[in-house]
């Protein structure tokens, strides 16, 4: 399908103001320099330049200039992802569609994450966060039962289902995003191990559900308040782990769920960005 981009190069101060300052616009965030982010809006129609160009000079009080640029009528956000090579992060190695799986490097974990519509592949530091605290978890528990809540691609709940061969349920209330997940929960052979569903949070959960492991990767704000929808669902001496946050939200983020009984254990901070590791004490 033919598109738009606008693209524009932000210094690595701000790079961390860009997911929320854009979160309603698919946009791709990648380093170009040790000081330099590249920036790169995705739009169906013709975008409105000035609305892009009012919201960054809001935030950082200017705006470099913006042009809207027509692309070729062809899969363009695909095209995009195919620019960029598998790496390895840990035990896992993250690949997309375009490469072949006998890739994977022996004794690695394969990731195969097909992002033609939607991001989510592991580059970007809270999901870098997230793969991080499950390679911390790796030693210390076996969960049995997993939930990724706000799943998007299905990188994490999929991590998490191959990396301790675990059932796992992926929620998100966007049908794109687990229309993709179904499509790559078949490119990763998942389909005994991991359920996706479309709906609001944890109303499509069924009332005796519960998880031993739970990651949300999605901002500060619907994190703390379903705080009591993550305690009630986790099991007891079981784990959450929270990204979206970043650092300077994080202290809030920690006492709304300690304030529920769960503890800090772990912070990974990536860039500007904090995943938090918390766990439910054994009283509670």
């Amino acid at each position: 399908m033919a598109g738009w981009t606008v693209k524009f190069d932000v210094n690595d101060a701000h790079h961390k103001d860009i997911e929320p300052l854009f979160e309603d616009i698919t946009h791709s965030l990648f380093k170009r320099t040790d000081d330099l982010w590249q920036v790169e809006l995705f739009f169906e129609e013709k975008p409105d330049v000035q609305d892009v160009e009012e919201r960054l000079v809001q935030a950082f009080g200017t705006a470099p200039h913006l042009e809207a640029l027509a692309l070729p009528d062809c899969n363009w956000l695909e095209q995009t992802y195919k620019n960029f090579p598998p790496f390895s992060l840990g035990p896992f190695y993250i690949y997309g569609q375009h490469v072949e799986e006998s890739t994977c490097p022996q004794g690695q974990v394969p990731l195969c994450i097909d992002a033609s519509t939607a991001f989510g592949t592991g580059e970007h530091p809270t999901t870098e966060g997230c793969l991080q605290a499950l390679i911390y978890l790796k030693d210390r528990f076996t969960p049995q039962q997993c939930l990724d809540m706000g799943c998007g691609t299905g990188i994490l709940g999929f991590a998490a289902a191959k990396l301790w061969k675990i059932q796992t349920l992926c929620i998100d209330n966007d049908p794109e995003a687990t229309e993709k997940a179904e499509e790559n929960k078949t490119l990763n052979h998942l389909e005994d191990l991991v359920e996706i569903r479309t709906g609001e949070g944890f109303a499509v959960c069924k009332k005796d559900e519960g998880f031993d492991l739970i990651l949300s990767n999605i901002v500060a704000g619907p994190l703390k308040e379903m705080v009591l929808e993550f305690k009630r669902s986790l099991n007891t001496k079981g784990f959450v782990v929270l990204s979206g946050i970043l650092d300077e939200q994080a202290d809030a983020v920690v006492k709304c769920y300690e304030d529920q009984g769960l503890t800090l254990v772990h912070k990974i901070r990536i860039a500007g960005w904090s995943t938090l590791i918390l766990t439910k004490h054994v009283s509670s």
